[in-house]
């Protein structure tokens, strides 16, 4: 995960091979990791999961189509 400053609080990214690397290794017999990263909508699942433990922890958290999640800074 990488973490930007901005100027309303912190943009979350990161790469989709190296998020979801632990939920693949136990198949990485059976392909590339690169690939597996490229599944339809595994992107978009680790985004809404991340954006709700945000949540969940009383952060301002707001995902974007871009592929990368808001925290706001507390007001």
């Amino acid at each position: 995960m990488h973490l930007h400053e901005h100027a309303y609080g912190v943009i979350i990214t990161w790469p989709a091979p190296g998020l979801v690397r632990t939920t693949v290794t136990a198949h990485l017999g059976d392909g590339d990791l690169a690939d597996r990263a490229q599944i339809s909508g595994i992107r978009s699942a680790m985004d809404t999961a991340l954006t709700a433990v945000l949540q969940e922890a009383r952060l301002k958290a707001v995902s974007h189509t871009d592929g990368f999640i808001l925290v706001a800074r507390p007001t």
